[in-house]
């Protein structure tokens, strides 16, 4: 990118008198506030203070010398990490981490994820051609068939080489789709690369047009996040190398494609990523074209008088990949709705074992709990938010009740907690308001 000069007199005259600064005092309102996202942050916070309540009368619980002190340490470190870490960085990161492009994608707890190191040219047709032709396997998505692969990969180890990807965040959207490579078979390692469409009309800074940008790292190892203690995937720092390794595998696979470079797009720097990981790079921002490659591979097939099957069937049966059927590709809920239908069931279970618990008072809680689960499944968000006020009450209720040690009271704080926490996650907000229209605040 070069700085271009204007002509002179054409924007900046030079001024006959002393410059005044005359401009109208206005008030900018950086965002307009969606009812339920107030709902959601309200509610959001609170699983804060509630997380951070109970984890301080854990680790009460946890000095030597206690009835399980052991025990309750280690929940107290699962508390922080899991739960009270990854929360705070969300709020706090919506405030300060700013929203516009700036050369890196977001995890879904707000924190900044892996640098953008890659942009391409052309169709989604053209990438899937490209990146299968490089040897490059799809990662599939979260279903129920591919979340039950990965539980029979892990308990057999055995290789998964389009195992799905933890989500990135760019554009305010996850990846749309990602690729990865598997190293010796062994699911720790392995190469990926997440990617995204560009918004229509959308340039990169300095007015270049694009039409994708990704993000491409290695995980090397399995380990615990920096900032939150999570078991996560380590990625490695040098970020260029994978960058390097991508495209090698490109042009390897489709020799015409093309690969321009915006040089010192970024200054060259190093940092963390979302989970902590250092990385480096040089700055550099590759652009390749794919959209000429595969017009001129599809031109030199149609040419041929054989017929043959086509590249992407030949991947899949060189992978000795079967179709995944196609009710293994609807829509699940998050991952959080089903974690609160096991935190339910768990509940109804404790209760029944409770003998401060009738059956018939056990089986109408559940009852409810069944029935707003599905509401809530079914996108209704009178019922999300219902069952926010109910969970939030009774949360508070039986933390107080904890503080006069009473060991029960804190067993069953747990429950309404994990709920609340976990029905404020935005995933779950972003649920039952899909397909729906938003209602705004008005502000001056």
């Amino acid at each position: 990118m070069e700085i271009s000069l204007q002509p002179e007199a054409t924007r900046w005259l030079v001024p006959e008198d002393e410059p005044q600064y005359v401009h109208p005092v206005e008030k900018i309102r950086t965002r307009k506030w969606q009812i339920y996202d107030v709902i959601a942050s309200f509610f959001a916070t609170l699983s804060v203070i509630l997380v951070l309540w109970f984890s301080l009368l854990v680790l009460d619980r946890g000095v030597p010398g206690e009835h399980l002190w052991m025990l309750n340490l280690v929940l107290f470190w699962a508390v922080i990490a899991y739960l009270a870490f990854p929360r705070l960085h969300q709020i706090v990161s919506t405030v300060y981490v700013p929203n516009y492009f700036i050369g890196r994608t977001r995890t879904a707890d707000g924190i900044l994820g892996d640098p953008i190191n890659l942009a391409f040219n052309g169709t989604e047709s053209h990438m899937h051609e490209v990146m299968q032709r490089a040897g490059w396997a799809k990662a599939d998505p979260l279903t129920v068939h591919t979340a039950w692969k990965i539980v029979v990969a892990s308990v057999l180890r055995r290789s998964y080489p389009s195992a799905p990807v933890s989500h990135l965040f760019l554009f305010g959207r996850q990846e749309d789709f990602a690729y990865e490579r598997e190293v010796d078979g062994n699911p720790a390692r392995r190469h990926h690369v997440r990617f995204w469409k560009v918004p229509e009309g959308w340039t990169l800074p300095g007015g270049i047009s694009v039409d994708w940008l990704a993000a491409a790292t290695y995980d090397r190892s399995v380990g615990f996040s920096l900032f939150t203690g999570q078991v996560t995937h380590k990625i490695d720092a040098h970020i260029d190398f994978e960058r390097d390794y991508l495209i090698e595998t490109i042009l390897y696979g489709s020799p015409q494609v093309q690969v321009g470079v915006i040089e010192r797009y970024f200054n060259a720097y190093h940092s963390r990523n979302g989970g902590g990981d250092t990385i480096k790079t040089d700055g550099d921002l590759p652009v390749l074209d794919v959209m000429t490659a595969v017009q001129a591979v599809s031109n030199h097939d149609q040419a041929e008088d054989e017929p043959h099957e086509s590249h992407a069937e030949y991947m899949e049966c060189a992978k000795g990949a079967s179709p995944v059927p196609p009710h293994a590709q609807r829509e699940l809920p998050p991952a959080l709705i089903w974690l609160v239908a096991l935190v339910m069931l768990a509940r109804g279970i404790s209760n029944l074992a409770l003998s401060e618990f009738s059956f018939a008072s056990v089986a109408l809680s559940a009852a409810i709990d069944v029935i707003l689960l599905a509401l809530i499944i079914l996108r209704q968000r009178w019922a999300w938010v219902f069952t926010l006020v109910i969970q939030s009450v009774v949360a508070v209720t039986l933390l107080g009740f904890a503080f006069s040690e009473e060991s029960w009271a804190l067993l069953q704080a747990c429950f309404p907690v994990l709920l609340v926490f976990a029905l404020s996650a935005t995933s779950v907000r972003l649920w039952v308001s899909q397909g729906r229209k938003e209602r705004y605040f008005k502000t001056s």
